[in-house]
């Protein structure tokens, strides 16, 4: 049996990649650092980024950073740039 999600919205596809840095972000300190082409909703515990119609990042200030829609390449250089240290990826070749 089909579910009826998937017929109506066959070719939507959405991606969410959570980070969290044990420390609490200054969000505007974080402000100051995106750039300025990004449309920004601001309340006192999150900040909203949107790149595109359907590109976000929900940056909270007990230190998590949620990316949607946004390619898992350019994730490493918004954590930089709000100082939440990226995650390091270990290859198994690198394990032995």
């Amino acid at each position: 049996m089909n579910s009826g999600i998937s017929q109506i919205f066959p070719e939507e596809r959405y991606l969410f990649h959570a980070y969290s840095a044990p420390v609490r972000l200054n969000l505007k300190q974080v402000r100051e650092q995106f750039a300025s082409d990004l449309v920004e909703r601001f309340n006192p515990d999150c900040l909203i980024y949107h790149r595109q119609h359907n590109q976000k990042i929900f940056i909270f200030r007990y230190g998590t950073v949620v990316f949607f829609n946004f390619p898992i390449e350019v994730h490493h250089d918004y954590l930089a740039g709000i100082g939440v240290v990226p995650p390091q990826t270990v290859s198994p070749s690198e394990q032995d």
